[in-house]
């Protein structure tokens, strides 16, 4: 019997919406936002303006064999990085010792930029931070290289891009705009390869080196440096459109030695400022808009403490190297700025389909040991039959970079949290949450009122029609377990008569199913199969097993009694 009130408690309730249907759509909705949050972020902006490449679809399809090696060597060096983070023990394991799932994003990712020869791999060997995993291992000479190594400090990530996927430096004597300037498949590999290891914030920051010797030498050429600043300009949108952040900008200016007067102060420095930063910080929001000002307010600042440092130097010692050159060491950044701001006003430019790149500041680093000439020895050679005229020999001298140590380890890393997401993004991703979260709430309206729909023309007819057999059936059983005898017998027969009545003419009709489309937990059949278990324990019942009972009676009879002609006819 316990099937049957099973049932009939199912039918009662079948006219009002589950209560686990609730639950179900609290998952939906739970699982859309969570959906809507994570998902990968894409920068949706305008097309380009006019005279602008687009850079993010290589237009080179035919890339040489020497093209794929590379992008593959570059996909492979990027994925290494990754497992650099998760295996390399340091101190154990580095990813045990961040706490947190997204330890990934708790360790500053910078990208060092620039143009090829511009020094950047020299200065990050010079930074004197730990590496506890030590330097990239350098590739074989002539061997094809990724172009992406990882500097594993202790205070972060610093990823050294190759030049190439920059700017070339012979870039305009070629006769072809765009792809040949540099590596553009390599640029939207390396782009989407970083934004796949870190879909949030692929990078923290970008570190932008530019030789002093460009804008030395922009003076006679100062069109040659607004198309790098062009190109360069070009390239960062790129990577802001591509991620979608709004990442800072620090442009350190490289190989300062070759200024007339810089190895004179340098060698005047006490050897504990050897260490700090030269240069200036923009004082400014992140959110302000670059200014044509800029560079003069950099360079004010800039001559300013230079001067004052200049005249604590000349007072504090005599003994002084070139004291001429390093009285005329200030006024080198004077035409050195003039220049300069002419490639910021080309990289910062405004633009009104995106947001403007963010100058965090400008520094200055070089080599304390070089000298405006190289430094040369004499070497003769001589012999008892023959003589050698003397020779010149270039003598090398150990690097010593200044100005890098505090600017890696106080400016760089500290400032990690600086990237934002741009403002386009945000309200696409914006429009999109409560996009979302507005089709849910149609749907589940829509859905709740398909699922009454069902109730009133397809459960209610269902329920009408299966309801009153079942309840029939019931309470017929319950009848027969209570009589014995001939009137066990007799409700037997009327409990059959009824259930193949019911059966033909109430749930033969090909309308009445247990599955309807508008709710899902009756499309496995589970309630039409219960019901059918409940017919055959009533069909069972009263038709085999009388019609078995009837049988063993007639069994009964025919061994008791003699069997004559006239038994045989009643039988």
């Amino acid at each position: 019997m316990d099937i049957f009130n099973y049932l009939l408690g199912i039918l009662q309730y079948l006219k009002i919406f589950p209560a686990w249907a609730w639950v179900l759509i609290l998952f939906v909705i739970t699982g859309v936002y969570l959906l809507v949050k994570y998902w990968p972020k894409k920068s949706k902006l305008p097309p380009p303006p006019n005279g602008v490449t687009e850079t993010a679809k290589s237009k080179d399809k035919d890339l040489d064999s020497k093209s794929s090696a590379k992008a593959a060597l570059l996909r492979k060096a990027c994925q290494g990085i990754l497992k650099e983070l998760r295996k390399r023990p340091v101190s154990k394991n580095l990813r045990p010792a961040v706490a947190g799932r997204g330890y990934i994003y708790q360790i500053p990712w910078f990208m060092l930029i620039g143009e090829t020869q511009s020094g950047k791999t020299t200065l990050l060997k010079h930074t004197q931070l730990n590496l506890p995993w030590g330097p990239p291992k350098l590739p074989k000479v002539g061997a094809t290289t990724a172009g992406c190594d990882a500097w594993f400090f202790n205070e972060g990530l610093v990823l050294d891009i190759a030049g190439d996927y920059v700017l070339r430096p012979d870039f305009l004597n070629s006769s072809q705009a765009g792809d040949s300037w540099s590596d553009e498949s390599g640029w939207a590999t390396l782009l989407a390869e970083l934004q796949q290891l870190r879909p949030q914030c692929p990078i923290d920051g970008i570190i932008v080196t530019v030789s002093s010797s460009e804008l030395i030498d922009a003076q006679t050429q100062p069109e040659r440096l607004a198309r790098k600043a062009e190109y360069l300009y070009q390239k960062l949108w790129q990577a802001q459109k591509q991620w979608g952040i709004r990442f800072p900008i620090y442009l350190l200016i490289t190989q300062c030695d070759r200024l007339n007067g810089f190895t004179s102060f340098c060698q005047a420095l006490p050897e504990q400022l050897h260490h700090q930063m030269f240069g200036w910080s923009n004082p400014d929001h992140p959110n302000t808009v670059y200014e044509d000002t800029l560079a003069a307010r950099a360079f004010q600042k800039i001559y300013h403490d230079l001067n004052d440092l200049q005249l604590e130097l000349v007072t504090a010692t005599n003994d002084l190297l070139e004291p001429d050159k390093l009285l005329l060491f200030p006024h080198q950044f004077r035409q050195l700025f003039q220049n300069l701001k002419i490639y910021l006003d080309r990289l910062f430019q405004s633009s009104i389909y995106h947001e403007n790149f963010f100058l965090r500041g400008i520094y200055f680093c070089g080599d304390a040991q070089a000298s405006t000439q190289p430094a040369l020895y004499q070497s003769a050679l001589t012999s008892d039959h023959l003589s050698f005229d003397s020779r010149l020999v270039e003598q090398s001298r150990p690097r010593k970079l200044l100005f890098l140590h505090h600017f890696f380890r106080d400016k760089l890393f500290p400032e990690a949290d600086l990237a934002r997401p741009v403002t386009e993004y945000l309200d696409y991703q914006r429009r999109l949450f409560w996009g979302t979260v507005v089709a849910v709430v149609v749907f589940s309206v829509i859905w709740l009122g398909l699922q009454a729909w069902s109730v009133w023309y397809k459960v209610k007819p269902y329920q009408t029609a299966v309801q009153p057999v079942l309840e029939k059936l019931a309470s017929n059983l319950a009848n027969v377990n209570d009589s014995k005898g001939e009137g066990k017998y007799k409700l037997q027969i009327e409990g059959a008569e009824a259930l193949l009545k019911d059966i033909n003419e109430k749930l033969s009709k090909d309308s009445y199913s247990s599955r309807f489309l508008f709710m899902p937990w009756s499309w496995s059949g589970g309630l039409e199969n219960q019901i059918t278990d409940a017919l055959t324990v009533g069909y069972q019942r009263f038709v085999w097993d009388w019609m078995k009972e009837k049988f063993f009676d007639k069994e009964t009879r025919l061994l008791q009694y003699d069997v004559d002609k006239g038994a045989l006819e009643d039988f």
